[in-house]
Order: structure tokens, then sequence, then C-alpha cells
């Protein structure tokens, strides 16, 4: 299956003679970028463009065994409290659930009412209350071990949307976006992978993954659903870039656009999002559009080729919190 993980791995080499005309002519880089070069990248200086594109998440995984850091007993979790988050999300998106209904008990066949149920059965929630309980208590879990030992992150893609303008999850969508210091993965793994109940999915070259081990399995994949996608950026003096290559598109910017981190609310939760909310999202991202998502975690289904769906927020307005 063709996804944009695997398209960016594609062109990577095509991507640096791209780069290289785009660095002898000013002219031509403003064209493409307007056209389509990622608009995250739009404003980079050339060295910076470099780097996003030629820079690789590539960790010594297996080099480094697996041990205890020294807050390992501070970060382990009561696994009964889950039950708190399920029955929290067994109460969510009443109006939605009471609205399709409605639309449902009504005489089949009226035009209009086709026309609503369409619309929202593209932005139903994807995860049962279970799934999003799960993924719920993985965030509380992993903020709560980022606290203690100290590790750096925020949340960017579309949980930085959904803190924007839902506070909480966009409701169609189903997993979590985290970005990390790759400075930080040897700790951030023996952190994470030593919690008791949750599991850490941490390949070389891919993003990581953290979630429940109650969570369900995949038969054809190494890791399971809902999990919190953790993807890694480095550093310099003036920018910070995406290492993993499922983030290149959308993480390019100058320090000062991101850092100190602010805190925003996500659900129950208060957690570190970009310091300049008019670069990081407004730039990119229509936080009055409402658009389907370009992939399916739940069923692994990409959608991205296949063109989703887009409206205006304000139709949904009566169905879920803005």
């Amino acid at each position: 299956m063709v996804t944009r993980k695997w398209l960016v791995g594609r062109i990577h080499y095509l991507a640096l003679v791209i780069v290289t005309a785009l660095l002898l002519l000013q002219p031509l880089r403003l064209v493409l970028m307007d056209l389509v070069l990622p608009t995250a990248w739009a404003d980079t200086d050339k060295v910076h463009l470099y780097r996003v594109i030629n820079d690789y998440q590539h960790f010594d995984v297996d080099a480094h065994p697996l041990q205890r850091d020294v807050v390992w007993e501070k970060v382990q979790v009561n696994l009964s409290h889950f039950q708190s988050y399920l029955y929290s999300r067994r109460q969510a998106y009443r109006e939605f659930h009471n609205y399709l209904g409605l639309l449902k008990s009504l005489p089949k066949g009226d035009e209009e009412i086709q026309k609503k149920m369409e619309l929202i059965s593209k932005f139903q929630p994807v995860m049962t209350p279970r799934e999003a309980a799960q993924l719920l208590f993985s965030f509380e879990t992993f903020t709560n071990a980022c606290a203690q030992a100290g590790l750096i992150y925020f949340i960017l893609e579309a949980s930085l949307m959904g803190s924007v303008r839902h506070h909480g999850f966009i409701p169609w969508d189903d997993d979590i976006d985290i970005v990390m210091n790759a400075k930080q993965w040897p700790r951030i793994r023996n952190v994470l992978g030593n919690i008791e109940g949750f599991e850490l999915y941490a390949p070389s070259k891919t993003q990581w993954k953290f979630y429940m081990k109650s969570a369900k399995a995949f038969p054809d994949k190494p890791f399971k659903f809902p999990n919190i996608d953790i993807f890694f950026y480095e550093e310099d003096d003036t920018h910070i870039w995406a290492l993993t290559r499922g983030l290149k598109h959308d993480l390019v910017y100058l320090k000062s656009d991101v850092f100190p981190l602010q805190i925003r609310p996500f659900e129950n939760l208060m957690v570190p999002v970009p310091c300049n909310l008019d670069i990081v999202v407004h730039k990119s991202h229509n936080k009055d559009m409402c658009v389907t998502p370009e992939y399916n975690h739940k069923t692994n289904e990409n959608f991205y080729f296949m063109g989703g769906t887009s409206v205006h927020c304000k139709l949904l307005y009566d169905l879920y919190p803005f």
C-alpha cells in the first residue's frame, strides 16, 4: 500500500536535486514553494531546507539494551484508573449520537436527510469509547512519565489542531501525535519502555508508538491500536526540523516559533504546544475547515491519494465541542 511515508522515502534523492536548484535560483524556489512543497518549508532558509530533506532518524537501538531509569517507580500507574476514563468516554459526543439516532428514525428517501447522513457518516467518531479511553489513559501515563523524567515533548499535527479547536481530540481522529528531542531517545526508551501495563514500539528508523498492553493487536503489525505516535526532531541554535520520515512535511521551524513551549488543554490534561500558533498551526491549516483524516490507524487504510472531505466546521457546531 502506497503511503505518504513510502512516497517521501522514494523521492528523497529527487528532492535533493530540487533543493540544489532552489538554493541556486531564488525565484524558482519561491514558485516551487507555492506550488508543490509543504507550507512549513516555505520560509525556511537553504541550509535548514537541506537538513530537513537530508537528515533522517537512525537510532542504534540494538546497541542499547533496555534498562530501568531512575524514575521507574515514579512513572508506574494504577491500571484500575482506566475505568474512570472508560466511563467518561462513554458519555462523550452525546449530541452527535442523539442527532444520528434522530436521522435514522426519520422516513427514508428524503434527499435532505440523505445529505445530512452522508455528511455525518464522514465525520463520525472513529474510536469506540474503550479505544478512546485507552488512548487518553496512555497519554496521561505518557505525560506523567515525561514530567517525572524531564523529557521534552509537544503535540503537533491533528492533535495540536484538536487542542486549538476542540480542547481535545478531533472527534474523527484516532491517534495522538507527539514530537520529542532525538538527543533524548535512549532515556525516552528506558522510561516509556518500562511502565507496567504499557508497551513501547521503538524501531530504529520510523516513529515510535506507545500504547496499553491490553490494546488491540494487528495480525500483520508489530504494534497495537490505539497508540500515541512519537516523532523526533533535531535542532541547532536557530531551528528545529524533523528526523522522522513521517513528519518531514510539517516540521521545520525557527526555534523561537516553538520555544518556550506553552500549555494548552487536551481533554482532561494540560499539555505543551509550540508558542507561536499563528505560524505552526494557522499558516498551514485553516481551523475553520473540518477535514477527514488522510489515514485510518484503526484499519491501516490510507486515503491520502483518494481525496478527503472538507467542510466548514459550522456544519458540525451542533454535533461536537468547538
